[in-house]
C-alpha cells in the first residue's frame, strides 16, 4: 500500500496542475477583472460567510466516513445510504441557518440572490465531497484523481463560452458566474454519484434513524474542527468586508486577488492530505508504524512550500501587475506575506492529517479554538490599523503557531522523536533559499529568467541538503534498487 503512495500523488498532482490553475488564473482571475474590484469583494464576502457556516452542512461526515471506509470497506453498505440522509436534513438547516444570519448582518438584495445561489452551490459540492470521500476510503485514488478535476473542468467550459464569446461576454455578471459553479459541481455529483454506485454494488436505500444519531454522534467532533478551522481561516474575508464600511469591499477585493495564489498553491497540500488520510488511518488501524510516511511526506510537501513561498516573493510585484489591471504596491506586498503562509499550512495538512486519522480528534478541536480566538482578535486590531495587509499578517501569525501545536503534538502521539538533524539541514536550505530570494529581489529586468533560476536553485539546494533524497523517491515508488 505505502509503495502506491508516490505514483498515486503524482497523478494526482499533475491532473490537478493540469485544469486548476487555469481555473484560479484563466477564469477567477478574469472574472474579477471583468466585473471589478468591488464587487469581486462583495462576492468574496458572501462565498467566505457561506463556508464560515458549513459545520451545519458537514457535520464532519466526509472525514469521519473517509477515515471509516479506509479503515473497514464493509461499513460502505451501511455508511452510504444512512449518511446521504442525514446530509438531505442537514442541507435544509444549513439553508435556513444562513439566510437568517445573513439578514442579521445586513445583507439584502442583490447580495442575497447571490447568497442563495451559493447555498445551493455549496450543498452539491458537499454531497461531491461526501461523495468521493467513499471512492478515496475504498483506495481507489485514481479514480478520485479524475473526479478531482471534473468539476473544474466543467467550470472552466462554462465559464469560457460566458466570459470570451459573443453575444454572453459584453453582459458577463457575477450571478453568471455562481450559476456556472453550480452546473459544473452538479456534473461533476452526477458521475461520482454512478461511479460510488459501481463500486458499492447491491445496496439497500432505507433510512435508519437510530443508525444515523449514532453517526452524527461519531461525526461531530469532525465538525466541530472543520468550523473552527474555517473561522480561523476564512473570517479575514468577511471581517475585512464588515469592518471598514464603504471600503471594505475594495480592500477585499485586494485580499482576494492575493488569497487566489494562496489558495492555488495550497491545493497541493490539500491533495497530499487527501491520499495521507486513508493511509495514515489504514497503517494506524493495522498497527504499522507511519513514521516513514510522515517524514517522507512533511518533507517534501515542506520542501515544496519554501520553493514556492520563497520563489515568489521577490517577483510578487510583478506577478499581481501581470495577473491584475488594476494592481498597485498593495497587492503584491498582500501576496508576499501570504505566500509565506503557505510553509506552516503544508505542515498543518501533514500533521492534522496524521492526528485525524489516529482520532486525536479533542486535541486537535482545543489547538482550533486557540487558533479561532488569536485570529479573530489579530484581525480587529490589524484591520483597523492596516486593513487589507493586516488580515494577511494576522492569518500568517494563525498558521505558524498552529503548526508549531500539531508538530509537538504529533511526535508525542506516535512516538516520533524528532530528527534534529533534518530539522537543522532543512533550517539551513531555508536560510540559503531566503538569501537566494533577497537577491532575486533587487532584479527588475526579465524577472521570469530569473524566477526560474530560482526555482532550480533551490531544488539543486534541496537534493545537497539531503531534504529530498533520492533513496526515499525508490522506495516509495515501489522502485527497486539494484544492489
Amino acid at each position: 500500500m505505502a509503495t502506491r503512495f508516490l505514483s498515486d500523488l503524482f497523478i494526482l498532482i499533475l491532473l490537478n496542475l493540469i485544469i486548476k490553475p487555469f481555473w484560479v488564473f484563466g477564469i477567477d482571475r478574469t472574472v474579477q477583472n471583468t466585473v471589478g474590484t468591488e464587487v469581486y469583494g462583495s462576492y468574496f464576502a458572501l462565498f467566505n460567510l457561506s463556508l464560515l457556516f458549513n459545520i451545519v452542512l458537514e457535520m464532519g461526515v466526509n472525514q469521519f466516513n473517509n477515515r471509516a471506509i479506509a479503515q473497514n470497506n464493509e461499513k460502505l453498505k451501511s455508511y452510504l445510504p444512512n449518511l446521504l440522509s442525514l446530509k438531505v436534513l442537514l442541507s435544509i438547516l444549513y439553508t435556513i441557518i444562513l439566510i437568517i444570519v445573513a439578514i442579521i448582518l445586513g445583507y439584502n438584495g442583490g447580495q442575497l440572490h447571490i447568497l442563495i445561489l451559493l447555498i445551493v452551490n455549496q450543498i452539491i459540492i458537499s454531497y461531491l465531497l461526501f461523495v468521493r470521500s467513499n471512492i478515496s476510503g475504498l483506495q481507489q485514488f485514481r479514480i478520485d484523481s479524475f473526479l478531482s478535476i471534473t468539476d473544474k473542468l466543467c467550470m472552466i467550459l462554462i465559464c469560457a463560452v460566458l466570459l470570451w464569446f459573443a453575444p454572453f461576454k459584453n453582459h458577463f455578471n457575477i450571478t453568471w458566474f455562481v450559476w456556472a459553479q453550480i452546473f459544473g459541481n452538479g456534473i461533476a455529483l452526477a458521475i461520482a454519484f454512478s461511479i460510488i454506485k459501481k463500486l458499492a454494488g447491491s445496496l439497500k436505500w432505507q433510512t435508519n434513524f437510530f443508525a444515523i444519531k449514532n453517526l452524527l454522534y461519531k461525526a461531530l467532533p469532525y465538525a466541530l474542527l472543520g468550523f473552527l478551522m474555517t473561522i480561523y481561516f476564512r473570517i479575514d474575508g468577511l471581517m475585512l468586508e464588515r469592518l471598514l464600511g464603504d471600503n471594505g469591499a475594495s480592500q477585499n477585493g485586494i485580499y482576494a486577488a492575493g488569497f487566489r495564489l494562496l489558495d492555488a498553491v495550497i491545493m497541493i497540500a490539500f491533495l497530499f492530505a487527501s491520499i495521507l488520510m486513508p493511509l495514515f488511518s489504514k497503517l494506524l488501524a493495522e498497527k504499522e508504524k507511519v513514521a516513514d510516511l510522515l517524514n517522507f511526506s512533511g518533507r517534501l510537501l515542506v520542501c515544496i512550500s519554501v520553493i514556492a513561498a520563497l520563489s515568489i516573493w521577490p517577483f510578487a510585484q510583478q506577478i499581481m501587475d501581470l495577473l491584475y489591471t488594476d494592481s498597485d504596491a498593495q497587492y503584491g506586498n498582500i501576496l508576499k506575506i501570504l505566500m509565506f503562509t503557505f510553509i506552516p499550512v503544508s505542515i498543518v495538512y501533514v500533521y492534522g492529517t496524521l492526528l485525524a486519522a489516529n482520532g486525536s480528534m479533542r486535541l486537535l478541536n482545543w489547538v482550533a479554538f486557540i487558533a479561532v480566538i488569536l485570529n479573530v482578535s489579530l484581525n480587529f486590531i490589524f484591520i483597523a490599523k492596516w486593513q487589507a495587509i493586516g488580515a494577511a499578517y494576522a492569518t500568517l501569525i494563525t498558521q505558524l503557531l498552529v503548526a508549531f501545536i500539531y508538530i509537538v503534538i504529533a511526535h508525542k502521539i506516535i512516538d516520533n522523536e524528532i530528527n534534529w538533524k533534518e530539522v537543522f539541514l532543512m533550517s539551513l536550505f531555508f536560510a540559503c533559499s531566503l538569501i537566494a530570494a533577497i537577491i532575486a529581489n533587487s532584479i527588475q529586468q526579465n524577472w521570469f529568467a530569473y524566477f526560474c533560476v530560482l526555482v532550480a536553485f533551490m531544488l539543486v539546494l534541496s537534493f545537497l541538503f539531503n531534504i529530498l533524497k533520492v533513496n526515499e523517491f525508490k522506495k516509495w515508488a515501489g522502485i527497486k534498487q539494484s544492489t
